[in-house]
């Protein structure tokens, strides 16, 4: 059986470096309508510890993905493992929130989110 082809869809990449801080979120204000498909988070360079973490989330506290570990070693990615198809598309103008959550060490990371237009 033969697959059918959409048009081809641009693939976007936010990216927000988050630097070291107690727990807080980051709002991210989109100037266009977007459907999130991934997230990583990367740590730069120094060791996280503890049981922090790293969300996507609404900026009604709805999961956009699952808690992402962010106890890792400088250099190392992580992935989420699941992204909600009921809360991961946004309309124009609305706010993607990056909830960081610090335990302990250092909490700085960059967050990528990889989106299609919705």
């Amino acid at each position: 059986m033969a697959a059918t082809f959409n048009s081809p869809v641009q693939l976007l990449v936010l990216q927000a470096a988050i630097t070291d801080a107690a727990t807080n979120d980051y709002d991210v204000v989109l100037s266009r309508a977007l459907t999130v498909l991934h997230a990583t988070i990367i740590k730069g360079t120094t060791n996280a510890a503890a049981a922090n973490t790293v969300q996507l989330q609404t900026t009604a506290g709805a999961a956009v993905s699952n808690l992402i570990d962010g106890n890792i070693n400088a250099g190392i990615l992580v992935r989420a493992g699941v992204i909600d198809d009921l809360s991961s598309t946004f309309v124009s103008g609305a706010a993607l929130r990056i909830h960081v959550m610090k335990a302990g060490g250092d909490a700085g990371y960059v967050v990528n989110t990889y989106c299609i237009p919705a």
